[in-house]
Parts: structure tokens; C-alpha cells; sequence
């Protein structure tokens, strides 16, 4: 294939990459804007993780949860509010959430039950709080799940979601030996039982309507 030819045929092949990416990123973007006060963005880890592992015995391997806030009302800055490792609890911009989350995000919505003002006041009265890197109880520290579980209400302050007996086993009902060697290195016990939540439990709860099931182009 001569030089001119090749030159061609990879402009070409430029111009159709360059297509289909802005195509997907003007999906993502009419999506996005269909977002409503407290909608929840789940990040969907594609393989799976030590979380997914023992979490998602019943749906999409998700390992985080976001709260949607929007500052300034219908056509204002568009945030998550989140508990991510690095971080600690935390206002993202909506836009470094997306690219940080990777391929896929499902956008779900509670379909009744809550109190969105009430909700999101809530969520944001914790931010600057630690990431709680032991996913335990109580509220100096926060994991991103544990954040929706305390946050979300209804018009009464009762919480929408309750806490679940947590359980590091895996499908075969095993503890990982890295969550074994993860806590052993902290002196602690697996907490296997222990009130929680996870990212996974939240998604499948009946009360749960998705909105979008976004694949991302990064």
C-alpha cells in the first residue's frame, strides 16, 4: 500500500473513531441530563473486584454508590455527593465522577418513600467526614453505601433503606483470603454479620427504578 493510500485510509478510520465517540458522549450527555435530586449512580466494576466478589450474587458486579445533587436548582452545577477512599466524603463534579467511573454507570432513582430535601441535606451534613476503610458502624467515618443508607429519608426521618447483615462470603460461601489477610492486618475480625450495606443490596431493593443503564466511551 503506497504512503498516499495508507494516509488515507487511516484519516478515514480517524474520522469514524472520532464519530462514534462523540456519538456515545452525546449520549452520555442527553442521559445525564435527565438527572433528578437525589437520583443514585452506581458504578458498574466490568470483571469484578474483592467487593463484587461478595456482593453481587444476585445482579450487575456494582462497588460504588454516588448521590446526585444539583447546586442551584434546574440548570445548576451538577455534583455527586459520595464517601470514595480518597477523599473521605465529598462534593464530585458530576463530569470527574463520569470519567473516573469508568465504562458503565446505572442511574436509579427511589421510586417512593422519600424525602428529597430532607435526603440530600443529610447526605451533604456529612461532607469532610473520613473514608471508613473498615466498612463499620457509626458516623465518624463513612463507606459510600453506608452514605445513601444514612441518608436517605422520608418525610417522618425514617430511613428508607435499613442496614443488612453484612457478609464477605463469596458465592461458594467462603470468606476471600483477602478480606481474611485484609482485616488481620488491621487486628481486626471480618465483620460477617455485622449491620452494613453494600452497593449491590441498594440497587436490587423492589423500591429501585432504573432510569439509564449508561455504557461510557473513555
Amino acid at each position: 500500500m503506497s504512503h498516499y493510500r495508507r494516509s488515507a485510509f487511516y484519516f478515514r478510520f480517524m474520522r469514524v473513531k472520532l464519530f462514534i465517540i462523540l456519538y456515545f458522549v452525546a449520549l452520555a450527555s442527553i442521559a445525564m441530563s435527565h438527572l433528578k435530586e437525589c437520583d443514585l449512580l452506581f458504578v458498574v466494576k466490568e470483571g469484578g473486584n474483592n467487593i463484587t466478589k461478595v456482593t453481587a450474587h444476585n445482579g450487575e458486579p456494582v462497588d460504588h454508590v454516588a448521590i446526585f445533587h444539583r447546586i442551584g436548582g434546574q440548570g445548576g452545577a451538577e455534583f455527586v455527593i459520595e464517601a470514595y477512599p480518597r477523599g473521605g466524603v465529598m462534593l464530585t463534579p458530576l463530569r470527574d465522577f463520569l470519567d473516573r467511573a469508568g465504562m458503565k454507570v446505572i442511574v436509579a432513582r427511589v421510586s417512593t418513600g422519600i424525602d428529597i430535601e430532607k435526603s440530600v441535606a443529610r447526605a451533604l451534613s456529612h461532607v469532610g467526614k473520613p473514608y471508613d476503610n473498615n466498612f463499620g458502624n457509626g458516623t465518624d467515618s463513612i463507606y459510600c453505601s453506608e452514605l445513601v443508607q444514612i441518608s436517605l429519608v422520608d418525610s417522618c426521618n425514617n430511613h428508607v433503606f435499613s442496614t443488612i447483615p453484612m457478609s464477605f462470603r463469596d458465592s461458594a460461601g467462603n470468606i476471600p483470603a483477602f478480606w481474611l489477610e485484609y482485616y488481620s492486618q488491621q487486628g481486626l475480625p471480618v465483620p460477617e454479620g455485622e449491620p452494613g450495606s453494600n452497593p449491590a443490596s441498594l440497587l436490587n431493593d423492589d423500591r429501585m427504578l432504573i432510569v439509564e443503564d449508561l455504557r461510557l466511551i473513555r
